[in-house]
């Protein structure tokens, strides 16, 4: 499958089937997410996969999402500062999201080539995740992600203008002028 073609079939889920994929192609998904590239190699992330209904159902009313019930298996992406910050110092914050970002697109798109549908879900109850999974308090909740059998009709969503997203050169240059080629003669 073609990486655009991937890409096109991320769409995210909020209706799922009542089949539950199997916990190896969410595992296999994982082992996506750690394997790409990170700065300085660490795997500050760690993924607490969910599948019991009654804790599905907590983690929805924590979200306040109603849609979060019917997945099949919720994914907690918690992150470690620690390494990060002994590492990088002041920059590690920064850092530490880019390897977030990073491995979620990883995983995401692993999801979509096993024919896994997903959703993230950005507002939570920290506290209540904290407490009703143990996590430790130095551990930070990142991001929590929907996972399963999506059922439906897909929506297309529709691509942003790039318009105002490309520039050469310097930041607002809209037009692209070539660097002019140089030979040896001209050195």
């Amino acid at each position: 499958m073609k990486f655009r073609e991937l890409l096109s079939r991320t769409h995210f889920v909020k209706d799922y089937t009542n089949r539950k994929p199997r916990i190896e192609s969410i595992i296999k998904a994982i082992e996506s997410a750690n394997d790409g590239p990170m700065a300085g190699n660490l795997q500050p992330i760690q993924y607490l996969i969910v599948e019991n209904p009654d804790s599905i159902s907590l983690i929805s009313q924590a979200c306040q999402q109603p849609f979060v019930i019917k997945a099949p298996y919720i994914i907690i992406i918690i992150s470690d500062s620690t390494q990060m910050e002994r590492l990088y110092g002041d920059k590690s914050e920064k850092y530490l999201k880019q390897n977030i970002g990073f491995a979620v697109q990883n995983f995401i798109l692993q999801l979509a080539e096993l024919g896994i549908s997903s959703a993230l879900v950005a507002p939570f109850s920290e506290i209540t995740l904290h407490n009703h999974f143990n996590i430790p308090e130095e551990k930070e909740i990142e991001l929590i992600i929907t996972a399963g059998e999506g059922s439906g009709k897909i929506m297309k969503r529709k691509n942003p203008s790039l318009i105002n997203k490309i520039f050469y050169g310097s930041y607002g240059n809209k037009f692209y002028k070539p660097f002019p080629k140089i030979t040896r003669k001209d050195i």
